[in-house]
């Protein structure tokens, strides 16, 4: 049982160096309490150069099935490795109802980077 659920999707699949693409991250507090929670998004190269999105700001507060929904636009560098990346969402959270129990899920959707 995974008490933060979270869904990712870039919008599209093949960008070129130099343009824009965007990513959806989903997340949903699947408790019946209150979870107090972060994000972070990311793109990681098929080079392995990552690429913040986001830092981490000020938590969230989910109440009992509450969800949201981030779209971000991120731009793909002119020298970003050729083929497969990844759009990444990692999202964490402290439960408030278990004793502050702290909770990581995350999830990537791939792309490929084409000339």
């Amino acid at each position: 049982y995974d008490p933060l659920y979270v869904e990712t999707e870039p919008t599209w699949p093949t960008p070129t160096p130099g343009t824009a693409d965007e990513g959806g991250c989903f997340v949903l507090n699947t408790t019946h309490g209150d979870v107090r929670t972060r994000i972070e998004l990311s793109v990681e190269f098929a080079d392995g150069r990552v690429e913040r999105l986001t830092r981490t700001g000020v938590p969230m507060l989910l109440h009992a099935e509450d969800g949201f929904i981030v779209n971000v636009f991120f731009v793909v560098p002119e020298d970003a490795a050729l083929g497969p990346a990844k759009f990444v969402c990692a999202v964490s959270g402290v439960n408030l109802d278990e004793h502050g129990q702290i909770e990581r899920e995350a999830q990537a959707s791939g792309f490929d980077v084409v000339p």
